[in-house]
């Protein structure tokens, strides 16, 4: 899995588990959700959207980095 896609992969995850859609979530992050669509159709993830989205889901970046290792490593 490349780095990318672990860390869509997180987002992903934290969204269900906070239960919120990707136009909550990007409403709140000011961002537009298209932008959000790109990504989960395979675009890149932009570093000021990935720290926007983190904040929006009030998942700090350590925890985010943490889990993305943690999925790189299986």
């Amino acid at each position: 899995m490349r780095p990318t896609e672990a860390a869509k992969a997180v987002l992903e995850e934290e969204m269900g588990r906070q239960r919120r859609t990707a136009g909550e979530v990007c409403k709140t992050a000011g961002i537009n959700k298209n932008a959000l669509y790109r990504v989960r159709a395979g675009g890149s993830l932009m570093l000021d959207t990935l720290w926007a989205l983190a904040a929006a889901l009030k998942l700090p970046m350590t925890e985010f980095a943490f889990r993305v290792e943690k999925r790189l490593q299986g």
